[in-house]
C-alpha cells in the first residue's frame, strides 16, 4: 500500500470470501453504483430497470460472479434457476464451500393481487463452479394494501450459523406498517430445509455462533434451537454490526457512538466494553470496574 503498487479488481456487489483467497460476488459496481454514508450500496441506472410501478436501488438482474486468488478478472457463474430474478443478498458458508442466495420476482404494482415470490437457494461451490441451486423456502407476499414494493420488502442479508447447519434472515412484509420489526426466519440447510418463523423480530439480524440469533436493533439475543429469548443487550448506543469469536462463548458487537462490547454469547452478560480513543489508542473496562 505504502509503494501504491497493489493489485486492483473491479469492484462487485456484496463481495464475498469463497476460500483459497478467491471472492463470490454480483455484478459490478463500476458504472453507477455507490457505497452510502449511512451503509449500504445504491445504484442509479435507472433505465437498465423495468417501469414497474415498485422502487428499488439494487442493481437489475444479474448472475454470480466468481474471481479465484489471483486471477485478473470475474468468470460467471451462470445458474440458468436464478434467470429473470433480481439477487437481494448473497453469503458464503462459514468453510466457504456453499453459497446462500436470496433471490425476489415482482409484479407490478398496478396489476391485480400484485404480490412478489422471495426465494431463498442454497448451491455447493468449488473452484469457480457451482452446483444447480436447490431451493430451501418459498415465500410468497401479496401487495394488499401497500401502495408498491420497495427494496424494503425482501430478504437484504444473510447469516449462517457457525457449524453451517442453519440460515438465518428476515423479512418485512410489504403490506406491513412497521419498518422496525420484521419475521425471522430459521432454516435448516439440509435435505428437509425445515423452516421456523419468529414474528416480531428485529429487522436487522445475525446469527451467533451455533445457536443464538442477534437483533441489532434492539438487542435482542435468541436461542436459535427454542426461539426462546435469552437476554436483551442494554443499549447506550445503537449496534451496528455484530459476530462471534470462535472457540469461545463471546460474541461482540460495535456500536455508533464507537465502542465494542464484548458478550457472553450463553446469558448475554457483558465481559468487556473496548472504547476507541484517537491515535489507535484504547481502554477496555470490565463491568466490575477492572480496566486496561
Amino acid at each position: 500500500a505504502a509503494r501504491g503498487d497493489c493489485t486492483t479488481i473491479d469492484s462487485r456487489w456484496q463481495m464475498r470470501p469463497a476460500g483459497a483467497g478467491a471472492l463470490v460476488a454480483l455484478g459490478s459496481l463500476a458504472n453507477y453504483c455507490y457505497q452510502a454514508a449511512a451503509g449500504g450500496i445504491f445504484c442509479n441506472d435507472g433505465e437498465a430497470r423495468p417501469d414497474d410501478g415498485n422502487q428499488t436501488s439494487d442493481p437489475p438482474a444479474t448472475g454470480i460472479a466468481f474471481r479465484a486468488a489471483g486471477a485478473r478478472d470475474w468468470q460467471p457463474m451462470a445458474q440458468a434457476a436464478l434467470a429473470g430474478q433480481v439477487i437481494t443478498a448473497i453469503e458464503t458458508s462459514p468453510d466457504r464451500r456453499q453459497l446462500a442466495v436470496a433471490t425476489r420476482a415482482w409484479d407490478r404494482a398496478d396489476a391485480p393481487a400484485a404480490k412478489q415470490v422471495l426465494r431463498l437457494w442454497l448451491m455447493d461451490i468449488t473452484d469457480g463452479k457451482a452446483t444447480s441451486p436447490r431451493r430451501l423456502l418459498e415465500i410468497v407476499d401479496p401487495l394488499a394494501n401497500g401502495n408498491h414494493f420497495t427494496d424494503d420488502d425482501t430478504i437484504r442479508a444473510l447469516s449462517f450459523s457457525a457449524d453451517g447447519r442453519r440460515i438465518v434472515f428476515t423479512h418485512k412484509k410489504a403490506a406491513g406498517a412497521s419498518v422496525a420489526r420484521a419475521d425471522l426466519y430459521l432454516v435448516d440447510t439440509d435435505a428437509a430445509a425445515k423452516a421456523r418463523t419468529i414474528p416480531g423480530f428485529s429487522r436487522r439480524a445475525v446469527a451467533i455462533g451455533d445457536d443464538r440469533v442477534l437483533g441489532l436493533d434492539d438487542g435482542t439475543l435468541l436461542d436459535l434451537d427454542t426461539g426462546r429469548t435469552i437476554a436483551r443487550v442494554p443499549l447506550q448506543a445503537a449496534l451496528v454490526r455484530a459476530g462471534w469469536i470462535e472457540r469461545s462463548r463471546l460474541l461482540w458487537t460495535s456500536t455508533e457512538d464507537g465502542k465494542i462490547l464484548f458478550l457472553d454469547s450463553g446469558d448475554g452478560a457483558l465481559v468487556l466494553t473496548l472504547h476507541a480513543l484517537p491515535d489507535n489508542r484504547y481502554f477496555a473496562a470490565a463491568p466490575a470496574g477492572r480496566y486496561d
